[in-house]
């Protein structure tokens, strides 16, 4: 991934910054899918902690190759009024690489309880003496 495209979501009175990044993001996975791209990756560089929100700013990165023919593919038809899109550039020589993964919180306690009977080979009873409802976790990430 020596490349990469900044996408900066416009202020829009109509719609609120979480509603833009949500539909670019719903149209950045159905390109991806469409194109069968598993090459690019996604990041966040504005995301904010409290509160949580993922911010106005995406940042796809990639092999020039992939990211132009994403930008070729007309994914953003629909949405290009509200968003600033950058040229596909090469990534600076001297920036630090950074791993950014996806976190999943264990929230449903039933799932829970259904894949400790299938491990375990416990009954429900058990499961369910093992992790009460209350055993879900949050998380606070955007």
């Amino acid at each position: 991934m020596d490349h990469y495209i900044d996408i900066h979501l416009r202020t829009d009175p109509e719609f609120a910054s979480h509603q833009l990044m949500q539909a670019l993001y719903a149209k950045l996975h159905r390109a991806l899918v469409q194109l069968g791209r598993d090459d690019i990756g996604v990041s966040f560089p504005a995301f904010k902690e409290a509160p949580p929100a993922l911010g106005t700013h995406l940042r796809l990165h990639g092999r020039a190759s992939s990211l132009d023919s994403l930008m070729d593919s007309g994914w953003l038809v629909g949405i290009r009024d509200h968003l600033q899109v950058s040229i596909v550039q090469p990534v600076p020589a001297a920036v630090r690489h950074r791993r950014v993964g996806r976190v999943q919180a264990k929230s449903n306690p039933e799932r829970l309880r259904r894949r400790a009977m299938r491990r375990h080979g416990i009954d429900a009873e058990a499961a369910r003496q093992r992790i009460p409802d209350d055993a879900a976790e949050t998380l606070r990430l955007p």
